[in-house]
Parts: C-alpha cells; sequence; structure tokens
C-alpha cells in the first residue's frame, strides 16, 4: 500500500497504486484491445494495442538496464508528443528509476546546450 503525505494530509491508496502495476494489469485484462492511435498521413488514426505497447517497453526496459539505467537514476527525453513517451516512462519507472520528459519546443535550449558541450 503507498501513503503519500502532504504535511498533516495523507492519502493511502490500495495496490495497483503505480504507473508501472496499473499498465501490466491492463495489459493482462485488454491485451489486443487497441490502446494508443497515431494519424497517419492520410488522417486516418492506426491503433496499437495494449500488447504491442507492452512488447515496446519490455524491449526498453531490457535496453536500458543493458547500459545500467537502475533504480535512483534519471531518464530523461526531448520529444514532442506520441507513444514513446508513455513506453519510456514505464519503462524507466519499472527499473525503479526517475523519468523526466520535456517538449521539444520547451526544451530546445537544454539540447543547444548538450550540442555544444559536446564540441
Amino acid at each position: 500500500m503507498a501513503i503519500f503525505e502532504y504535511g498533516e494530509y495523507s492519502n493511502k491508496y490500495d495496490p495497483p497504486d503505480n504507473l508501472v502495476d496499473i499498465f501490466e494489469q491492463s495489459v493482462a485484462k485488454y491485451a489486443n484491445n487497441p490502446f494508443i492511435g497515431e494519424k497517419d498521413s492520410a488522417g486516418v488514426y492506426q491503433w496499437v494495442t495494449y500488447r504491442q505497447i507492452a512488447d515496446r517497453v519490455d524491449n526498453l526496459r531490457a535496453g536500458l538496464s543493458a547500459i545500467g539505467i537502475k533504480a535512483g537514476d534519471t531518464v530523461g527525453i526531448i520529444a514532442n508528443n506520441r507513444k514513446e513517451w508513455l513506453i519510456g516512462e514505464i519503462a524507466t519507472q519499472g527499473l525503479g528509476a526517475a523519468y523526466v520528459p520535456c517538449m521539444k519546443r520547451a526544451c530546445d535550449h537544454v539540447e543547444i546546450y548538450y550540442q555544444r558541450r559536446r564540441c
């Protein structure tokens, strides 16, 4: 059971009490159901299922683990809104690491700084 405290106020939640557990339970229950849709070039939504997203989460989680990401680490992404944000978040949090997303247009200065530091 998770307990979140804010001063004198606290909430207690019964499991599932985090995004990873909620997602994994949803995959078990709705594996073949449409989960996320994106418009193609013709403006028609193309849907991916819970299972397809879960496979990508598992692959990314394994990749992050392989490069040494572990509990307590921080992983960031700079991108526009897209399904990869959620995939990255679930994969990262599944390892116990923190996830820091940033909209591309809001973080252009970060990317420029990073590129300058690499040169």
